[in-house]
């Protein structure tokens, strides 16, 4: 049975050379994703704006600005917020992603030596991570893959 598994794992394997070069352009593509002073200065704005919705709030309830110029303000602190904070969360999405393609370039690498030296738990545990369904018909394994990249592995 190890052996069937194997087989269909083989087919799974990418080598590591194009795998390294998937990766490289992966991080090319998505360079703009991974820089922590734009998450930090995404973060900072939102505080910001937060904080002068704060102050326009107090201007307001001190009698220092209408009631239109509050609302037509707070509309547009508000809106910026908005676009920001979804900004942030896209960011995050796709940093999400991108953890998810390295994690499966990486295993996808060594899918079969690292399934020859589990013990039997390690090997069922990755199973059930490589495949979404496994059955025997007759002597053959029959397996379905899983959608790897969207599934964090």
């Amino acid at each position: 049975m190890d052996s069937s598994i194997i087989e269909r794992l083989s087919i799974f394997e990418i080598a590591p050379e194009l795998s390294n070069q998937v990766i490289d352009a992966l991080e090319q593509s998505t360079e703009h994703i991974k820089s922590q002073n734009d998450d930090r200065a995404y973060k900072l704005n939102i505080t910001k704006i937060e904080g002068e919705l704060a102050r326009l709030t107090d201007a307001f309830l001190s009698g220092l600005i209408s009631e239109d110029d509050f609302k037509n303000r707070k509309t547009n602190y508000e809106l910026r917020k908005l676009e920001l904070s979804k900004t942030y969360e896209n960011r995050q999405s796709a940093h999400d992603r991108l953890q998810n393609a390295y994690r499966f370039f990486e295993h996808i690498q060594s899918l079969c030596q690292t399934y020859i030296s589990a013990n039997h738990s390690e090997k069922r545990q990755m199973l059930r991570s490589a495949f979404s369904n496994i059955s025997l018909d007759r002597k053959n394994v029959v397996v379905e893959p899983k959608d790897w990249l969207s599934s964090p592995l």
